[in-house]
């Protein structure tokens, strides 16, 4: 197993920012997977790009948009690189691989029939081709894909990360709210066999969305909005009977399912239009998303440590209520607590992906993901003059 240090990039569902890390990974003298993150930081998307991504993923945007796009966003992140390295003072030279994520503007992992043939798919814009010879890196990109294919979901692809770096000899749960929200149950002193992971659904998407349009701001910063509001429980009641929240593991979500849209004729369809107070619909959106978050942990476990990365750990009233809702048996901390970033995790589990596929380890975990085999992820883009 060769060091490697590594590039990591995310970019999720919420299309706000671009994460980006740099991290040395070995393994350790107990022949454990370790890490150093060497340097960590955050580029805020173009509206313009945001605008076009939106338009991707609303499935509104032409052939050709979306292939402008696909090149755009490999302009975008290499411009991003170079600055990083720069304000870091990096060694380009001692990097010696970009792990990209790329930005997700469809997920499908149902199989349906399209032209004649049975299949599913994803698509995550960068091209990483293009990306390799702007930066002059090898870049490994397209994780999702062999997984998809092989009759998986394609995600969630973090669980291998969480589980070799947060086991224990207690219940751990790792939840990541981003757009999406997702846990990873590692039992005590688990093997990765063990370990339960799955997307809840919802985790941000509907709450920014909704006070994007309605309140013109990013997002509800520490839930102040929610928290002035009421729970409508007619309109939650209706929220939580979508079927993805019934459906059994294995399974993942994206904007296909969890978008305004599906908030907007909910409302509608409940005909409560002139009365949902727009604090309201924020707080019932909250609400949703602790209580899909609570139900998914109780799936799996009646307590333990739930360790808490991703953007929504950020937002101080959903934390309350989720703290409440699990109750005492369960203790809940930011993964800052475990020496792991929370607002950089996932840049830097993907990096860590990339260390495993340029190594030649498999990526994925098939009883969570549904793959019918274990498979190094990922298309490597090698840079050669």
């Amino acid at each position: 197993m060769q060091n490697k240090t590594i590039i990591g990039i995310m970019t999720g569902t919420s299309i706000d920012n671009l994460d980006i890390v740099a991290a040395n990974f070995f393994v350790d003298k107990n022949k454990k997977y370790n890490f150093n993150l060497l340097a960590s930081d955050r580029f805020p998307f173009p509206l313009k790009l945001q605008v076009e991504i939106k338009r991707a993923i609303d499935d509104i945007a032409t052939t050709s948009s979306i292939s402008q796009l696909h090149f755009a966003l490999s302009v975008f992140f290499a411009k991003c690189i170079k600055k990083f390295v720069e304000n870091n003072r990096l060694d380009f030279r001692s990097i010696d691989a970009v792990a990209i994520h790329g930005q997700t503007v469809w997920h499908n992992p149902e199989n349906k029939e399209f032209a004649g043939e049975e299949t599913r798919s994803t698509l995550q814009l960068t091209n990483a081709s293009a990306l390799s010879v702007l930066i002059e890196k090898t870049v490994v990109s397209d994780f999702r894909s062999a997984d998809l294919i092989l009759g998986g979901q394609g995600a969630p692809l973090v669980p291998i990360f969480d589980f070799y770096f947060l086991k224990s000899e207690k219940n751990v749960i790792a939840l990541n709210i981003g757009g999406m929200a997702n846990i990873t149950f590692i039992p005590p002193n688990a093997n990765l066999q063990d370990i339960i992971a799955f997307d809840t659904g919802c985790g941000n998407v509907l709450i920014d969305e909704y006070v994007q349009k309605y309140f013109n701001i990013p997002f509800d910063k520490n839930g102040d909005i929610a928290r002035t509001g009421k729970v409508n429980q007619e309109l939650l009641k209706k929220l939580l009977s979508i079927d993805y929240f019934h459906r059994a593991p294995p399974k993942s979500c994206g904007r296909e399912i969890f978008n305004l849209n599906l908030f907007e004729n909910t409302v509608k369809e409940l005909n409560i239009e002139s009365e949902l107070v727009s604090c309201d619909a924020v707080r019932t959106l909250t609400e949703l998303t602790v209580i899909t978050i609570a139900n998914a942990i109780n799936y799996c476990c009646k307590g333990g440590e739930v360790v808490v990365k991703g953007g929504g750990a950020e937002n101080l009233f959903l934390m309350e209520l989720l703290k409440a809702k699990l109750g005492e048996e369960f203790t809940v901390l930011s993964s800052d607590f475990k020496g792991i970033s929370s607002q950089f995790y996932e840049a830097i589990a993907f990096a860590f992906l990339g260390f495993l596929t340029l190594n030649g380890v498999a990526g994925n975990v098939p009883h969570i993901t549904g793959a019918s085999q274990s498979l190094v992820l990922g298309s490597i883009s090698p840079f050669q003059k």
